[in-house]
Formats: structure tokens, C-alpha cells, sequence
């Protein structure tokens, strides 16, 4: 087997890895949608933001390692205004407001 053969078959693999992968992240999603379908009616707002956040949270890591920073930005602006929104709402339960 020559160096180029072993390189082709190395590129599949690895073509193979990242199509899993990828399949594994979409059925995550996919699960994390279907939890909160079920959990909506009896979560609380700030529940429901944590919740929200903990998921942008990790598109933002997948975006970063994927080098997708356009798609990380808009991720990062979205975080920001869920982390303003629990911030009112701590404010609201200590009476600052």
C-alpha cells in the first residue's frame, strides 16, 4: 500500500468521524428540544434561561472549535441578552428593582 493509499483511507475516516459526529450533536439537539417540549408547562422563566443558556453555551464551544466565528458572534450576542434577562430577575428577587 502505497503513502497516498494510506493518506485516502486516512481522509475517509476521518470524513466518516466528523459525518458521526455531527449526527451525534443534531440527536442532542434534537433530545434537548424534546426535554424542554415536555418540561416548558412546568419550568419556571429563570429555569427556562438557565436551561436556554446552558444550550447556547454549548453551540458556542462547537461554533469556537469549528472555527465558526461569524455563527459564534451570534451566539455570543444571544448569551449576553439571556445573562441581562437573569440578571433582572436576580434584581427583581433581591428588590433592587
Amino acid at each position: 500500500m502505497t503513502d497516498r493509499e494510506k493518506e485516502d483511507i486516512a481522509d475517509i475516516v476521518i470524513r466518516k468521524m466528523l459525518e458521526t459526529k455531527s449526527k451525534m450533536e443534531d440527536d442532542l439537539f434534537n433530545i434537548n428540544d424534546v426535554l424542554f417540549t415536555l418540561l416548558n408547562t412546568q419550568l419556571t422563566e429563570e429555569e427556562l434561561l438557565v436551561g436556554e443558556l446552558a444550550r447556547l453555551m454549548t453551540l458556542l464551544n462547537v461554533y469556537e472549535e469549528k472555527e465558526e466565528y461569524e455563527k459564534a458572534s451570534i451566539i455570543k450576542n444571544k448569551i449576553d441578552k439571556i445573562n441581562n434577562k437573569l440578571d433582572q430577575i436576580d434584581n427583581q428577587k433581591r428588590g433592587d428593582i
